[in-house]
């Protein structure tokens, strides 16, 4: 069985191949990388080392964002978007949700 290597905050994830796949799988595998950035959030504990703002996203937030994510609200924007950014309506622009 192959080995897998998983990186934590080190930036988007590889594309996965394969021409062979159905409109349904690649829709998933989609839906799975934005999921994937959605959730590499910016923390403030690792500012020091990111040179980036850490942002706080409430736990109702996050759970209503990943429900959106998986019912597909947000396939018109690319998964990199979700990348390192905050709530939905950070990433959307709409700035930050309280």
């Amino acid at each position: 069985m192959p080995t897998r290597s998983w990186s934590v905050g080190g930036g988007p994830a590889p594309p996965i191949s394969g021409d062979s796949r159905s409109g349904t799988d690649a829709l998933v595998i989609e839906r799975a990388r934005t999921l994937q950035q959605f959730f590499a959030q910016p923390f403030h504990a690792a500012a020091p080392f990111t040179k980036r703002p850490g942002s706080t996203v409430s736990r109702a937030d996050a759970v209503r964002g990943c429900g959106e994510v998986l019912d597909g609200v947000h396939d018109d924007l690319p998964a990199e978007a979700f990348y390192f950014t905050g709530s939905i309506a950070e990433i959307r622009g709409g700035g930050v949700e309280h």
